[in-house]
């Protein structure tokens, strides 16, 4: 589970769900030439305090233009901390150890408001004295780690050094790994399992099945370790016989406690030996054996070990890196159906597979309670393998429609056996949609030189540019030959299967004009939304006070922003969809993680409002992933639909569709999903089929819960995102291919500026050249196919 932004010194300016651009309002409202000068003001704190404080203070002031509060900002925690922070400076020679940096927090804070004071410089032009201040950091504050709040650190000074070549015309250049420098290896099993399929009735017993005792009682252990085979719980010593443990082991490949490292890796081989033998709970090394064995082909290795964390560790529980459950059980059995999903050559089939967590939906897994049903895998017959073959489903009977929601040219219907589908102008509508903010190279919201892509005319050619005037570099050659003429963003959009995109209303005006002249054109419609005071957006609370879901002055202001948004979009005909906040959830300059209940509420309150002056559109929340789900069910009669920013892996969205149903009975959709087309250890083509098959699985985790289908809720999803967005981890001039937070992609981390499934190239022709990635291609087939 994880959120979506931007990064946080492109922190407190570009809070945005792993992306959705709104930080220009939050705090670069000010002209980039608004600034104010020098002069000597009183201190801003009364009197010293935390250094973080101070971090805040100078945020605001720098997003505000007042270079004077700034500079006596960084005056003020120089004096009180600046002392502390050359000696924890001292005290490395390395970066702090992960879970360890905040035992340096002088050092972070003081060298993080000398980097805003820094930037802010360069942000006006001030170039020589820019420099001058990076260099200081990269001297003397080396070690230093901001914290970003959305849950990791970043290095000031490789902020800073990337600022100064930015300044002095060093641009680095993206370049791509030799083929032949990508090494993969396999796991060589020497005792493969006896069973394909394990039959665990075989060799135990299922105690208290579908219950909260359930567990698996082993009556035969050796005939289970044989069944299984070697690396799979319970056969835990047969590894040590294998031949090639033997020689990685000699070498000094098998030994450390680096296993994490090879999650994400072309050495399968010694991944295998190294997850085998981690220092971790089994149900944990279940869950990454089975990643590995599913990224060498081994599909049938990679059922047993999901199978056996499922039977045997179903009550596992792991923090993920921003401190929230992730259950390794719930995983397994998404990877289950996702294999069988994609592979049905393998002619399998899951049954009665299912861990209902409860109390599964806050940050606590102390108060979990399972009950689980382990279910099997079973051989399925040529019939159904035929089926499986040609993605045939049988739709379940729906029979008769027992609600309707809207009375307009929107609508949701539910239907007899609970399941849902939504209809626009009377014909059923599966939301095929993508994220699109076409941001220009060069452009940042944190530096203020954002456009608004619906109002873009570079070449003043009196087009809007990136929508009628995008081109594809079909041979990648970054030079527009002769035979890749202007065709423009919608087309290419039309041409792949898009039928929906999502917008919010504020800080960027939508044009109405273009909007319609969209749907006209290409019939695409609009999901827009409101952002409910998340980044503190039109709740008129300040950044550092943040929106208050209790404060009758917030409310009324966030009320009267979405009713404006809906008295002004109501009648177009484009809008299918409102919805309410973005991922709110996870607070990050609002209270909705802390007072989710009260949250809610208001959200229930303002979905009322917009059915009272409009009963003719659905009305969603915008959540980030499940969290506080059941606290939703409870308190939001009034919302139509639960909507979700999910990123969990390959596989798609596990129970979601399951637990939105149990917990609200209501339909959703996904808002966002993705996965970067970059992973430091692939090639870009490697890279690009990696975040294809990302995009195949999420798809079809989606399109299978649909009305007839699995649990049959899902109204669609949203592709995040369509176009590379390169300011989002530093220097908008730079195609950046680091990342500081962890996540459940190809290449282990959110490389955030290569989520687009369509690239800029070498961002020479930005904002009209387009390189289509193979997750285009992917969706031009599945989006076109009946």
């Amino acid at each position: 589970m994880k959120k979506f932004f931007g990064k946080f010194r492109v922190g407190l300016l570009t809070m945005l769900s792993f992306c959705f651009f709104a930080s220009t309002y939050i705090y670069a409202q000010t002209p980039a030439a608004a600034v104010t000068a020098p002069e000597k003001t009183d201190s801003v704190i009364a009197e010293p305090k935390a250094s973080s404080e101070y971090v805040k203070f100078c945020w605001e002031a720098s997003g505000k233009g007042d270079q004077a509060k700034l500079d006596s900002l960084v005056q003020e925690v120089l004096k009180y901390y600046g002392d502390k922070a050359a000696a924890q400076e001292s005290d490395l020679t390395d970066f702090p150890a992960s879970g360890q940096e905040t035992q340096y927090s002088a050092l972070n804070d003081v060298a993080t408001c000398l980097f805003i004071q820094a930037e802010f410089l360069m942000n006006h032009g001030k170039t020589a004295e820019a420099v001058k201040n990076f260099k200081n950091i990269l001297t003397n504050y080396h070690w230093s780690k901001s914290w970003d709040p959305r849950g990791w650190f970043w290095s000031v000074a490789e902020k800073s050094q990337a600022s100064i070549d930015v300044m002095e015309g060093r641009i680095p250049e993206v370049k791509d790994i030799d083929p032949k420098n990508v090494v993969w290896t396999k796991p060589q099993l020497t005792t493969p399992g006896k069973e394909e399929v394990v039959d665990y009735s075989k060799y135990g017993e299922f105690v208290n099945v579908g219950t909260e005792n359930y567990h698996y009682r082993v009556t035969d252990l050796e005939g289970l370790k044989k069944a299984v085979g070697e690396g799979i719980y319970p056969n835990l010593t047969d590894i040590y016989s294998n031949p090639r443990y033997k020689e990685l082991n000699n070498e000094g490949k098998i030994c450390g406690s680096d296993y994490w490292k090879f999650v994400n890796t072309v050495d399968l081989e010694t991944g295998y030996f190294k997850w085998v033998t981690a220092k971790e709970p089994w149900g944990v090394r279940l869950f990454y054996l089975g990643v590995i064995f599913e990224k060498a082909g081994m599909y049938k290795e990679a059922l047993k070990a999901y199978h056996s964390l499922i039977v045997h560790f179903p009550r596992t529980v792991a923090m993920t890196n921003w401190q929230t459950p992730w259950y390794p059980g719930q995983a397994a059995i998404a990877k289950i159906e996702h294999i069988i999903r994609i592979h049905p050559e393998l002619g399998l089939e899951a049954k009665w597979m299912k861990i209902k967590i409860k109390n599964g939906f806050d940050n606590d897994p102390k108060n979990d309670v399972f009950t689980i049903w382990p279910g099997k895998l079973v051989k399925i017959g040529i019939v159904d393998k035929v089926k499986q073959s040609f993605k045939f489903e049988e739709n379940k009977a729906l029979g008769k429609v027992v609600k309707t929601v809207g009375s307009g040219n929107v609508q949701l219907v539910r239907y007899d056996n609970g399941h849902w589908k939504m209809l626009v102008y009377g014909k059923p509508f599966l939301i095929k949609g993508v994220t699109y903010e076409p941001t220009a190279v060069g452009q940042s919201p944190d530096k203020g030189t954002k456009k608004n892509w619906m109002e873009e005319d570079l070449n003043n050619s009196g087009i809007i540019d990136a929508p009628y005037e995008a081109w594809v570099d079909k041979n990648k050659n970054n030079i527009q030959d002769a035979d890749e003429p202007v065709v423009g963003d919608f087309q290419l959009m039309k041409e792949m299967g898009v039928n929906t995109i999502r917008l919010y209303h504020f800080p960027s005006p939508p044009n109405k004009e273009l909007l319609r002249k969209m749907y006209k054109e290409y019939g695409f419609m609009v999901v827009m939304g409101d952002f409910l005071g998340k980044y503190a957006i039109g709740s008129g609370a300040t950044w550092t006070e943040g929106t208050d879901y209790e404060n009758p002055a917030h409310k009324a202001k966030m009320m009267e922003s979405v009713k404006k948004m809906v008295m002004e979009f109501k009648d177009e005909p484009y809008i299918l969809v409102w919805v309410l906040g973005n991922e709110n959830n996870y607070g990050v300059a609002c209270n909705a993680d802390k007072k989710p209940e009260a949250y809610f509420k208001f959200v229930d309150e303002v979905a009322q409002m917009i059915k009272s002056i409009d009963p003719n559109h659905p009305v969603a929340v915008g959540n980030g992933d499940t969290l506080f789900l059941d606290i939703f069910g409870k308190y939001c009669p009034n919302v139509d639909i639960f909507a979700a920013n999910v990123y969990r892996g390959d596989y798609g969205f596990g129970s979601l569709w399951e637990q939105v149903a149990d917990a609200s009975g209501k339909p959703a959709f996904i808002t966002e999903y993705g996965a970067p087309a970059f992973a430091p250890f692939l090639t870009f083509e490697q890279g690009e089929k990696a975040q294809a098959d990302y995009h195949i699985g999420n798809w079809m985790d989606i399109e299978s819960n649909t009305a007839g289908k699995g649990i049959g809720n899902s109204l669609g999803g949203i592709v995040f995102e369509w176009l590379d967005e390169w300011w989002k981890n530093y220097e908008p001039f730079v195609h950046d291919t680091k990342s500081d937070a962890i996540g459940p992609f190809p290449g282990g981390f959110y490389y955030e500026e290569w989520f687009g499934i369509v690239s800029q190239g070498d961002g020479r022709h930005s904002p009209y050249m387009r390189q289509l990635r193979k997750a285009y291609y992917a969706y031009k087939q599945l989006w076109n196919t009946p």
